[in-house]
């Protein structure tokens, strides 16, 4: 299930070609591995590298590993703006938008990346060239374009065996006509000292999605729509902000001050899901929502929640793509589905089911009670792996494991603990998802 983008604008995917590669420049500031089931990306900024050079490798090593790079990713934006010049201008036009805002280290890092491609500052649909707008759209894709799916989930205190937290979460969006996107997952390690990350993504996107830092801090990124129109005047980007709260901040807390910052702008409502060593929570940046109490605050295991989403967990916390907080918006009803139910009805048709929160909702709960009362990884694994059929089917059954899955991810920051689900570059999900460890290297 594709989910409707705002004003038809539908998100570009970088795409790469399968190889096994381990390349190094004179720089030997970046490394890419081909592991398999994804590419090991390696950045290290502690010989005093630029991130303008930081990038000119990254697209040097992106160019040998990945031959097919730019004609694959700009089929993939033909595929995605169904080839309407009009759809291409716009997301050119709020990428451009976006742009101004970043941060000049992670423009310079993507600027250095496009001056190794082919496509310069012309910007041309299907020409089987990127140029560097086109690679900024890749990075931008969380905010140009909608996909109302995703959830997490943690455990910690007195449900988990020593206290400690227990992270999953499942990562969902189109694969592509060509499983583009499970042919670029990537695990991308910047190692810069305190301020060093990782991140779960893919080739060539520099913000931050699933990410955790040095200090055990970890950070999920989600959308929660509210149905307001969109622009992208002025706004930042949040993965990106993320990423740079992510390498700044030791806290829980000082993330969420970070991106709930009221002077911090941002295209989309969303979520940032939130763990350290000790505890979980979930930031609902909730921006431009419709209610008079609307508010961008830190849900934590116990704060108030609004009527109909009741928790029923103790030391636990979950989210899947709608605000749960008392006085924040209550979009468990995907606007834009709402609104196609509403016009179905208009004309006299049966309306389309509409609702794929609370299903999620409701199930991730009996999971945890399921699995619990002391649930450890292998607990959270199943929770993450529910679905109704044999096969990952449908959000609206209450899958979490679905057919739009790409990635699930189990973290313990404690221990830095880290395993991963690829989904495979087949693109065919397997009935159980299995999980491979993954080494964290600082």
């Amino acid at each position: 299930m594709q989910r409707r983008v705002t004003n038809f604008l539908c998100a570009a995917v970088l795409v790469v070609t399968t190889g096994s590669f381990d390349c190094a420049f004179a720089g030997n500031n970046v490394r890419i591995n081909d592991v398999g089931t994804h590419y090991d990306v390696w950045i290290d900024y502690e010989h005093g590298a630029t991130p303008r050079q930081i990038g000119e490798e990254y697209g040097e090593q992106l160019l040998a590993a990945c031959p097919q790079f730019e004609s694959i990713f700009d089929s993939y934006i033909a595929e995605n703006t169904q080839g309407s010049w009009l759809i291409y201008k716009v997301m050119l036009s709020r990428v451009k938008k976006i742009r101004k805002q970043l941060q000049p280290q992670y423009r310079e890092e993507i600027e250095g990346i496009a001056s190794k491609l082919s496509g310069g500052d012309d910007n041309k649909q299907g020409d089987g060239k990127l140029s560097a707008d086109e690679l900024f759209t890749l990075n931008f894709m969380a905010d140009i374009a909608r996909m109302n799916q995703c959830s997490a989930v943690a455990a910690f205190g007195k449900s988990t065996p020593f206290g400690n937290t227990i992270c999953g979460r499942n990562l969902d969006w189109p694969d592509g006509k060509a499983n583009q996107l499970s042919r670029l997952q990537s695990i991308t390690t910047i190692r810069r000292g305190r301020q060093s990350t990782v991140n779960i993504a893919c080739l060539g996107y520099m913000g931050a999605v699933t990410a955790f830092n040095a200090s055990g801090v970890y950070g999920a990124i989600l959308d929660s729509p509210t149905g307001r129109k969109y622009s992208a005047s002025g706004k930042r980007s949040y993965s990106m902000d993320l990423r740079q709260a992510l390498e700044q901040f030791t806290t829980i807390e000082q993330v969420a001050a970070f991106m709930g910052d009221e002077q911090k702008d941002y295209p989309f409502n969303h979520l940032i899901f939130l763990a350290d060593p000790v505890r979980a929570a979930v930031l609902e940046n909730n921006i431009s929502g419709f209610s008079a109490n609307r508010q961008r605050a830190l849900r934590t295991v116990s704060s108030p929640l609004r009527g109909n989403a009741r928790w029923v967990i103790d030391d636990a916390i979950g989210t899947v793509n709608c605000f749960c907080l008392a006085g924040n918006d209550d979009n468990h009803l995907d606007p834009s589905d709402w609104d196609r139910v509403k016009a179905a009805q208009k004309k006299g048709e049966k309306p389309v089911r509409c609702d794929i929160n609370t299903p999620r909702w409701l199930q991730m709960q009996q999971q945890l009670q399921m699995v619990g009362p002391t649930i450890t990884s292998t607990g959270i694994k199943q929770v993450m792996s529910e679905h109704h059929g044999r096969m990952p089917g449908s959000l609206y059954d209450g899958d979490l494991y679905n057919a739009y899955t790409i990635q699930s991810v189990i973290f313990e920051p404690q221990s830095f603990t880290l395993e991963v689900f690829f989904r495979p570059r087949d693109g065919k999900l397997p009935a159980m998802p299995q999980y491979e460890p993954i080494p964290v290297r600082w």
